[in-house]
């Protein structure tokens, strides 16, 4: 896939500007997001402070309510492992927090994504059905930033891997 290098700060601002939709689909065991440290270690600690309780998560949050209430969608699917990795179950044990705030989360096993034809190895976003960004990651997890795709085969594609998952994924990990 090609199209113009984004860095971190340009996809953030992308996925802040959607009128619709924003559709995500997270394949990675793990994500290594150096502002995310504070509540995952906490959370390794047995400590069960609310996401909300941390200042980086309140804007998307916000944005959140503030798209759905205008009737716009905010949808994720996680790929999950079986079982799920530890950052895996920090994902499914926040996803109450997003999902009060209107974000549609849900969930499908990396074992049944598979056969079904959804990829399982690469990340992205597709905004308003028009705009894809593929996210792209070191070896150590880390995001490196991405690519923005508009041409349509391409736009039809993911879409047709989402709606895919979209019909096999369910609203509880297991």
């Amino acid at each position: 896939m090609t199209g113009p290098t984004l860095t971190i700060e340009d996809i953030d601002r992308l996925t802040e500007r959607f009128a619709r939709s924003a559709r995500r689909l997270e394949t990675r065991r793990a994500y290594e997001v150096e502002a995310e440290a504070p509540a995952l270690e906490a959370f390794a600690r047995g400590d069960r402070t609310p996401l909300t309780d941390y200042p980086y998560y309140r804007p998307w949050f916000e944005r959140i309510r503030a798209v759905t209430a205008a009737g716009g969608l905010v949808q994720r699917i996680r790929i999950l492992d079986e079982p799920p990795t530890p950052y895996q179950e920090w994902e499914i044990w926040i996803a109450p927090c997003a999902v009060e705030a209107g974000e549609n989360i849900r969930y499908l096993t990396r074992d049944h994504a598979r056969p079904l034809g959804v990829p399982t190895d690469h990340d992205w976003w597709l905004l308003d059905d028009t705009r894809l960004v593929v996210l792209d990651f070191d070896d150590n997890d880390r995001p490196q930033g991405g690519h923005v795709l508009t041409d349509p085969p391409t736009i039809r594609t993911h879409r047709t891997w989402w709606d895919l998952a979209s019909r096999h994924a369910t609203t509880t990990p297991t």
